[in-house]
């Protein structure tokens, strides 16, 4: 999998609260244009993210844990879906995040063949999103404002 972890200078309880309300991703998430609720009940929860560049992916949430995190499958409608995992660890000070995603691309199929294009293309596009989503997050809990778009810079894959 591909992580970013990220040191925000608040409590789990305050972030974790952000993270489990419904429609959040509108709140930090720099490359999304909207994060529509088909069903928000824990890890029954569905979701769908609209990227700034017309790009929708439903998100299933499958395990939640209070003040902890949650797992989710999320993927293209008729596409195989790709693993991601958010978890909350407290510090001093603060809360750390940490998100992990496992890509469809890596989940079968041929590991040397996929091994070039995902080391050298893939993972460090991933790692570039998943900071700028982090970052998002952190700037949006320090602000108490909704993170800009592309704030972080644009994405060749969602803005």
């Amino acid at each position: 999998g591909v992580s970013y972890s990220q040191v925000i200078d608040c409590d789990v309880p305050i972030v974790w609260n952000l993270i489990s309300s419904e429609s959040n991703l509108e709140l930090f998430h720099p490359f999304c244009k909207n994060n529509r609720v088909i069903k928000w009940s824990n890890e029954n929860s569905i979701d769908e993210i609209e990227y700034l560049n017309g790009l929708t992916l439903r998100r299933k949430f499958s395990n939640w844990i209070d003040q902890v995190g949650y797992d989710l499958y999320i993927n293209q409608k008729g596409k195989p879906s790709s693993y991601v995992s958010w978890r909350l660890k407290s510090m001093e000070p603060g809360c750390n995040i940490t998100i992990t995603i496992y890509p469809y691309l890596f989940n079968g199929g041929n590991k040397l063949l996929n091994a070039f294009p995902f080391y050298f293309i893939i993972k460090p596009l991933l790692k570039t999103y998943l900071r700028s989503v982090v970052d998002g997050m952190k700037w949006h809990m320090e602000k108490g404002i909704p993170t800009p778009k592309n704030h972080f810079g644009k994405h060749k894959w969602f803005s």
